[in-house]
């Protein structure tokens, strides 16, 4: 379970960052949004992933946090770019 909450942390954290680049934004066509929530769950939420990890143990906690953050990069990077071929297509469709 902790696996799971230290993904969905991460995931979100970098889902933030992403909806803080200018250019995602472009990509994607969402309009600007707020940037505190974004920049506060880009903070906040890998720490709290470790604080988790560490629950199981200083050196697997450690690990643990270090290997969700790069499987969560790779799903958020996959969807992100899943959601732009997405917005392209029904752009392709539309016109």
């Amino acid at each position: 379970m902790i696996i799971l909450a230290s993904l969905l942390l991460w995931g979100l954290a970098l889902a933030a960052h992403a909806l803080l680049q200018p250019k995602m934004l472009r990509t994607t066509g969402l309009p600007i949004l707020p940037g505190l929530p974004l920049h506060l769950c880009r903070l906040s939420f890998p720490p709290l992933a470790l604080w988790l990890c560490w629950k199981l143990g200083a050196i697997q906690g450690l690990l643990t946090w270090l290997g969700t953050g790069s499987v969560a990069g790779v799903l958020a990077c996959l969807a992100l770019t899943g959601f732009s071929v997405h917005l392209a297509r029904q752009e392709k469709r539309a016109s």
